[in-house]
């Protein structure tokens, strides 16, 4: 943090040091009064330009209030005032790679790094970005450096994970996935279970919850694995959001199925002995890119419900798009397809697209959301 300067000055509120006056924005900021802070910060830096942590901070500010522009402003003002500190360099890096301008946010994890070479969350950071870009050797070159700097890195090792899933390397990389768990993200999620985790051996009648994690997606793709538990003589109690507990029933028909099903969010039922998340169920079974569980169909739609009023196909395929996910999602950016760009594919013959999106969200700039698993964070 650059030192404070003591003095009176008039154009601060309340005629505050700029001490008192830097005191105070960290107090709006931490209590969520983005906007008190930023205009405090932005008085401070008037008052004060050589402050290199109000500028930084004014930054952080900003890119809360979602001014992606003025962030990088202040960021970059900030890395002059103060060119040795990797902060600002690091939070100008998460406010890019959110922008989806990858490239420049290695330049700026890197720069972090040089300045920092203990900077364990730039590195993972720099590895996060090199793997959005397809560079795996780069990334994980980057994020082994990230844990052998700090070995207990939640972050690190769960994107050390997934870069060992993108490559094919299942059962290490479910194993450190697990360390998703001691994320801030997963800490809460993982409070709410009691139960001891169960360890993949045989139930032997046991009463086991299986609780959904994430995604909607991810518990579509996960939900496969329900049946298998059964198999170990489990009495499986599943709980999925709400949204899918009618495309859930087919795993609660029929003997070795699902023997209950319950909303996320309600009480467990009582007599749970034990549980696994569904995305644990990869790593509890061993599974390798050749014994994904592949029985098709494993859910089916509810007969109940009335079938879809399609468009005519006379003599054409019907294919169904989805194109964005969650807009609250903190990647969404990088998740969602902007619709505009599917207009080539009217060109082939043979073919009606049918929109399959349950919502239909407006056209939305990239949020100035932080990265994966490290945020901005003030000085």
């Amino acid at each position: 943090m650059a030192e404070e300067e003591p003095a009176d000055h008039p154009s601060l509120p309340g005629r505050l040091t700029a001490k008192d006056a830097f005191a105070k924005a960290m107090e709006d900021y931490r209590a969520g009064r983005h906007g008190d802070a930023a205009r405090l910060f932005e008085a401070l830096v008037e008052a004060v330009p050589e402050h290199a942590a109000a500028c930084e901070n004014l930054g952080v500010a900003r890119q809360a209030l979602g001014d992606a522009a003025g962030a990088e402003e202040a960021y970059r003002k900030a890395a002059e005032i103060d060119p040795r500190n990797a902060s600002p360099h690091f939070n100008l890096g998460t406010l890019l790679g959110a922008l989806l301008r990858t490239e420049e946010a290695v330049e700026c994890y890197r720069a972090a790094v040089e300045r920092d070479p203990g900077h364990a969350s730039a590195l993972n950071n720099l590895g996060i970005a090199l793997c959005d870009l397809g560079r795996y050797d780069e990334a994980q070159v980057a994020i082994s450096r990230a844990i052998a700097t700090k070995p207990d890195h939640p972050a690190a090792h769960m994107q050390l994970g997934v870069l060992r899933l993108l490559r094919g390397d299942f059962l290490a990389g479910w194993s450190s996935y697990e360390w998703r768990w001691r994320t801030r993200p997963f800490l809460g999620e993982a409070r709410r279970y009691p139960q001891p985790m169960w360890d993949g051996g045989p139930l032997e009648g046991r009463r086991i919850l299986l609780h959904s994690e994430q995604g909607i997606g991810d518990t579509i793709q996960f939900l496969r694995y329900a049946p298998l538990v059964a198999q170990r003589g489990g009495e499986v109690v599943l709980e999925v959001p709400p949204a899918l507990l009618p495309l859930a029933e087919s795993l609660a028909k029929g003997p070795g199925g699902v023997a209950e099903l319950i909303a996320r969010g309600a009480a467990p039922p009582p007599g749970i002995d034990c549980r696994a998340p569904l995305m644990s169920l990869g790593r509890l079974f061993r599974t390798t890119i050749d014994s994904v569980p592949a029985g098709v169909p494993y859910l089916l739609a509810p007969k109940n419900l009335p079938p879809p009023a399609l468009p005519p196909a006379a003599g054409q395929r019907r294919i169904g798009l989805v194109w964005a996910g969650n807009p609250r999602h903190r990647t969404d950016a990088r998740r969602s397809i902007p619709p505009g760009l599917f207009a080539r594919l009217r060109a082939i013959s043979g073919i009606r697209f049918v929109s399959l999106q349950r919502d239909r969200p407006r056209r939305r700039l990239p949020s100035p959301a932080p990265c994966r698993s490290t945020t901005q964070r003030p000085c």
